[in-house]
């Protein structure tokens, strides 16, 4: 996990979307075998996005195998894993900050990202991994791009959020009320 005080040089932050469902693979023991259909990356410096398909799994490996810390919402479980297979080198190795590890480390519990963006940001998420599997059967890679990156800009405001006020927010169903979950991002 990123310090407070951590410099913003070479920090990415990531999504992968899939080719398949874990449906189709025999369970989420087999994430290895969802293979990538699109990735995007934003770099904090730069503020630019990246757009990647698997013919450039390369360029997307090597900029995150540069990486000084990279940001997303399960990426240790899920994205890391999927895109293993392509790389021989150990992803989970990379530096992370996982929101989505350190929210359930908060909280007892998984928490989808639409919660979070929601009562952290007042957005949502724009569609979900199911969508982005039937637009990669349609052949519609331009909507698998544009989810994605809405994707990784949200993750990206709800950590600058956490930075900034050592808090996010979620809807606790528990509780029936919007509540704060400290981080240290």
């Amino acid at each position: 996990m990123g310090s407070p005080g951590q410099s913003m040089d070479n920090i990415i932050v990531f999504d992968i979307e899939t080719r398949r469902a874990i449906s189709e693979v025999g369970g989420a023991h087999h994430l290895d075998r969802l293979g990538l259909s699109v990735a995007v990356a934003y770099e904090v410096a730069t503020g630019k996005f990246h757009h990647f398909e698997e013919a450039q799994v390369a360029e997307l490996l090597d900029l995150l195998q540069r990486a000084t810390l990279l940001v997303g919402y399960n990426i240790r479980r899920f994205d890391l894993t999927v895109l293993q297979p392509y790389s021989q080198e150990p992803l989970h190795a990379l530096p992370t900050c996982d929101l989505m590890v350190d929210i359930q480390r908060q909280i007892g519990h998984r928490v989808r990202l639409d919660n979070v963006a929601q009562q952290t940001l007042g957005i949502r998420k724009s569609a979900d991994g199911m969508q982005a599997l039937l637009w990669w059967r349609q052949g519609k890679l331009d909507l698998i791009h544009d989810y994605c990156q809405q994707d990784v800009d949200v993750t990206r405001r709800i950590w600058e959020y956490g930075r900034a006020h050592g808090h996010i927010w979620l809807w606790s169903r528990q509780q029936r009320a919007r509540r704060p979950v400290p981080v240290c991002w």
